[in-house]
């Protein structure tokens, strides 16, 4: 049908599976067109399309780098953002995160764009065998499974770099020209898929991080919320955003906000009435302890592979923002950062070890508490200087003693890669604040959701909540979960905010540059990569800005 811009050669992967129930089926000594033409080789390739969310949140098949330590993902939606930063400037990390020298060649977007397609060409691979392998019961569901995460891996795409190549073909030899489809017609093949498979996905998963209709109807609410914002919305993308919300909201799944936001991130809890959709993790799915969940190993205190400590090298860091983003009685801040630094670190999640017999080596207060909350004044408040990363445009900051996000922190692991937290990647708690913010933008109030997600941490109720808040809100629920990036770019927000609170960007304005190129273009998407361009035969265009 269409076309993409880079070679793509077809990878039949036997991969290993989202959790112990999708195990991976090693037949040697058969084809692989005898294999797929079974119900077990089928449901083979269903699980390894699974295993592409995988790689597209953790890089996992790349060769380590201890000058990154993180990987496309997390690169490309933490940094160059009001919350994220780079921490090490002599590494020259905050090309992407500063916006102003980034360019086509840079390492994280082309990492997307390849992960994106390569698992794009494995589902195309298995919905092009559906109509020849085996016909059995739930068939229709792993057909409807996989186009899921086919439209998901679009999603992406097209919030990033927008109008791609839509590709529904399964290539066995190498194409080299290819079209780029608009925008427009990206968000239209997402919505149409979704829409097509609703009725083939179960209410309830038949196991843990198997698509359900919920998890459909969650990334349905997310593309109408932001088609809505774009110059060819529909007139009822808004409302469709909502009202996709609420079915996610009032299913028969029986979805539940967790009465306390740290128990969703509990050792051990994932899998919990608030999680509709996540990527599954687990220590049998390892290859020789590689492939796991490596979202905790990208900043705060270096410790490498020291028995009792994450491994962990400062890449990426919290912006004074993201700290100061929390009221003080916001019980979030102490549920996300590591406020306690124990020795060994991992101290804090042993139940069987008495406090007495716990070392506290250093204490992380909230850096804005105010003494006097009657007549607050400057002198009253305590701001540690040992957070910040407001610095002089002349200085560089490498500092790793700060408090960390601690949402992926996995206290059996100790290198990069043996992590076996699941990844997140829809909570209830956002398709509340999904449904807050379509409503806000039908000029309806978005209070009640807002304050639904909000007040197990924090009593306040929101008044006239506006698109402000709504960010305000998703950055504290959601720090670190790989969404912030997207959220300024689809709001519009993300100049005004990095401009004031990034200091990466903050040194390029201060020394007189706009660093966000020709019409502000780097600031709404990010580069097509070089070899995409290069490879293609015909003119696939680069983005606005680059």
């Amino acid at each position: 049908m269409k076309k993409i811009g880079i070679v793509l050669i077809i990878t039949v992967l036997f991969a290993t599976s989202c959790t112990d129930y999708l195990q991976e089926d090693n037949r040697s000594t058969i084809t692989t067109d005898e294999f797929y033409a079974t119900q077990g080789g089928y449901e083979a390739l269903v699980n390894a399309s699974y295993s592409t969310l995988r790689e597209l949140y953790t890089d996992m098949n790349v060769d380590a780098d201890n000058q990154k330590n993180f990987c496309s993902f997390q690169a490309l939606s933490l940094l160059g953002t009001d919350l994220f930063c780079t921490a090490k400037l002599a590494d020259q990390n905050d090309i992407l995160d500063g916006y102003f020298l980034l360019t086509p060649d840079h390492w994280a977007p082309e990492k997307m764009f390849s992960n994106c397609y390569k698992a794009i060409q494995l589902h195309n691979v298995a919905l092009d065998w559906a109509d020849r392998t085996a016909q059995y019961e739930a068939l229709p569901t792993r057909v409807a499974e996989v186009r899921f995460i086919r439209a998901y891996m679009y999603h992406i795409l097209v919030e990033t770099f927008g109008g791609v190549s839509i590709v529904t073909e399964a290539f066995d030899k190498p194409v080299l020209s290819f079209e780029r489809d608009s925008e427009e017609d990206v968000y239209s093949f997402i919505i149409t898929e979704l829409e097509d498979i609703l009725a083939s996905l179960p209410v309830r998963a038949e196991a843990p991080g198997r698509v359900t209709k919920g998890a459909a109807e969650h990334l349905l609410a997310a593309v109408y919320l932001s088609r809505g914002y774009t110059s060819f919305a529909g007139a009822d993308d808004f409302q469709k955003a909502a009202q996709y919300a609420t079915n996610v909201i009032e299913s028969e799944a029986g979805y539940e906000l967790l009465p306390d936001f740290e128990s969703v991130f509990e050792v051990g809890n994932e899998i919990n009435s608030e999680i509709v959709f996540s990527i599954q993790f687990d220590k049998n799915s390892l290859i020789n302890g590689i492939g796991g969940n490596n979202w905790a190993s990208w900043g705060g205190l270096y410790a490498a592979a020291t028995p009792g400590w994450p491994y962990r090298s400062g890449q990426i860091r919290p912006t004074d923002r993201a700290y100061l983003q929390y009221n003080l009685n916001d019980k979030r801040y102490e549920a996300s950062f590591m406020t306690n630094k124990y020795n060994p670190y991992y101290d804090f999640y042993d139940e069987g070890k008495s406090e007495d017999d716990k070392t506290i080596t250093q204490v992380y207060p909230h850096p804005s508490i105010e003494l006097d909350t009657i007549n607050p004044q400057p002198e009253t408040w305590v701001f540690l200087a040992d957070y910040t990363v407001f610095v002089p445009a002349s200085e560089e900051w490498e500092d790793t003693d700060y408090p960390w996000v601690r949402k992926f922190d996995d206290p059996a692991s100790v290198t990069q890669y043996d992590n076996t937290k699941d990844i997140f990647l829809f909570r209830l708690a956002e398709t509340y604040l999904i449904r807050a913010e379509a409503n806000i933008q039908r000029g309806l109030s978005g209070d009640d959701d807002i304050y639904a997600v909000r007040a197990r941490s924090w009593d306040l109720m929101p008044v006239n909540a506006d698109i402000d808040t709504i960010l305000d809100e998703r950055g504290r629920e959601f720090m670190g979960e790989g969404k912030r990036w997207y959220d300024l770019r689809r709001t519009g927000k993300l100049i005004e905010r990095v401009s004031e609170h990034n200091p990466s960007v903050l040194r390029y304005i201060n020394l007189g540059n706009n660093p966000f190129g020709t019409n502000n273009g780097k600031a709404l998407r990010r580069p097509i990569p070089t070899d995409v361009i290069q490879r293609d035969l015909g003119a696939y265009g680069q983005n606005e800005g680059y």
